[in-house]
């Protein structure tokens, strides 16, 4: 028998003031509950969520079940020594061993964990100026490994055996501002490093992880104005540089390009108009590829998957984000995407990637395939916003069930990994899974309710679709029809409420809960009739 929650108890418990008037469970489903066992999937675990009244009865048998497969090493940063940092002044003491020893054990963490998905330089790169203590004598390589060692912080797995650091995050603040302090020079920009470009970057995944969206914007256009005036993206500029230099720069204007057009589409963030284009990205990547033969493996790994996550983004260019978020409706000229250009990158996006059996794989797997799913997702309500998707399409991807199969096929790729593989990827996957599962649940809802538009007025928040009102007369036709309106309206399309449950197993298990996902989730399932009495 599937024990689901009703929409009142997950109410109450989202809320934590209405939960007195929830029955609690008996015992033969409390029993159920707790012996959920230590290598159970999460389809298990899904199908074993009971009707709890308290939060730890929802969240400690799920949390506590996760197979953690070691993948993520664990310090206790309690009792590594302390950073000399004044809180009376703000402003760090003189550097000491006690610093380079929390840094170390932190850029190990890093290299291990977080490298592979942010592949900006040679490990070698990181471990040899470590080794040569080179954050003594020159500021703004000393500003670079204090932003890493922030974000390693903020973003790897909470867990740390069975209980969670009480201090991280703090540290990650004293940490995130010693990296502010010594980056932020009288002179920034006047003649900008790489190690300036790369401490901004890293300075907005921190904001990213903190959800200090305008924060994060900032260090995000301040990197790519830095990377602009040390000519990055020009191809004139590599012919005088040493392998190394070139390298390190190749890979960083990938990434930002990369991290450019992701978060265009999740925070409407302005694409710059040099922005490279896909031909110029492509040509980068084969001045990348020649020193491959100069790599160790692990470079090697990191570098291909890099190259495999701009291959998920190399259409995003300033036409598609103009649709995106509602402005080619506006033009005097509406040029818009095409049926058929939709269609082929969904396609293109549903395949698989191969596993190449490489070390630490698994991590590198996850990123690439959620992505992908993600901007399946993102193309699918691109196809639903312009009157591209109708039950009587020739494509099944252009099919109103389509959408269920994409939030499908995503919950099945994050249950083929261990739950801290997951997490080394922060609250940027978490916030994809999000976007695909609510994708589903509000256009169902659209399908049940049709003179209702999708729950979210504005592209630009990051997790939503247009509303009514801001549709011309065409677009609301061509939606409406797309919905099923009228006498010949098709039944209404409802996600399993297993679905429902493994996404919500997920999400109370991703870094215990302890992210801005699961309330919202659990909200948004109140409101859905699937759950039965």
């Amino acid at each position: 028998m599937e024990y689901v929650l009703s929409p009142e108890e997950m109410v109450a418990q989202t809320s934590g003031c209405l939960a007195l008037d929830v029955t609690r469970p008996t015992q033969q489903q409390a029993s159920q509950a707790n012996q959920v066992s230590s290598d159970a999937d999460f389809q298990s675990i899904a199908d074993g969520i009971c009707a709890l009244d308290v939060w730890n009865q929802l969240l400690t048998p799920l949390t506590n079940s996760f197979p953690l497969d070691n993948g993520c090493a664990h310090v206790d940063l309690g009792s590594l020594p302390q950073t000399g940092f004044s809180q009376e002044t703000g402003l760090y003491l003189s550097p000491s061993e006690d610093d380079d020893g929390v840094l170390g054990v932190l850029a190990g963490i890093f290299l291990d964990h977080i490298h592979p998905s942010m592949p900006f330089f040679k490990r070698s790169y990181l471990l040899d100026n470590l080794g040569l203590k080179r954050q003594e004598h020159d500021i703004s390589f000393n500003a670079l490994i204090h932003a890493i060692c922030a974000l390693t912080l903020l973003q790897t797995s909470h867990r740390s055996g069975p209980t969670i650091l009480p201090n991280r995050k703090e540290q990650a603040e004293t940490l995130m501002s010693r990296a502010v302090q010594l980056h932020s020079s009288t002179n920034l920009g006047e003649a900008p490093t790489l190690e300036n470009v790369l401490t901004s970057i890293f300075l907005f995944a921190c904001q990213f992880c903190r959800e200090n969206h305008n924060a994060a914007k900032f260090r995000l256009r301040e990197a790519s104005t830095l990377a602009e005036i040390m000519k990055l993206g020009e191809l004139q500029a590599y012919g005088w540089l040493a392998p190394d230099e070139r390298d390190r720069r190749l890979r960083t204007v990938l990434g930002l390009t990369l991290l450019e057009r992701v978060y265009a589409i999740q925070r409407a963030y302005p694409l710059n108009e040099k922005s490279l284009t896909r031909g110029h990205v492509h040509v980068i990547q084969g001045m990348l590829e020649q020193g491959f033969s100069n790599y160790e493996l692990q470079d090697l790994q990191a570098v291909s998957s890099l190259k495999d996550m701009i291959e998920s983004f190399d259409f995003v260019d300033s036409r598609l984000l103009k649709c995106w978020r509602n402005e080619c409706w506006v033009e005097g000229n509406e040029r818009h995407v095409s049926p058929a250009t939709v269609c082929t990158l969904l396609k293109r996006y549903a395949s698989s990637i191969p596993d190449s059996g490489a070390h630490n794989w698994d991590s590198q797997r996850a990123d690439i395939t959620i992505t992908r799913h993600w901007m399946r997702s993102v193309l699918w309500k691109l196809a639903s916003r312009h009157g591209f998707v109708s039950d009587l399409s020739n494509d099944k991807e252009l099919r109103p069930k389509y959408v269920i199969s994409i939030a499908t096929d995503a919950i099945v790729t994050c249950e083929s990994f261990g739950i801290s593989t997951l997490e080394v990827h922060g609250i940027g996957l978490t916030e994809k899974l999000y976007d695909i599962i609510t994708s589903a649940l509000e256009f169902m809802e659209t399908r049940q309710n049709p003179t209702s538009m999708p729950l979210n007025d504005d592209p630009s928040l990051g997790h939503g679709n247009v509303s009514a009102q801001t549709l011309s007369p065409c677009r609301k036709r061509n939606a409406l029809a797309s919905s099923g309106t009228g006498s010949d309206a098709p039944e209404p399309i409802c996600p399993p409420a297993g679905l429902c449950n493994r996404y919500l197993a997920i999400f109370a298990s991703f870094m215990g809960g302890d992210h801005p996902f699961l309330g919202p989730y659990m909200q948004k399932l109140c409101g859905l009739d699937i759950f039965g009495p």
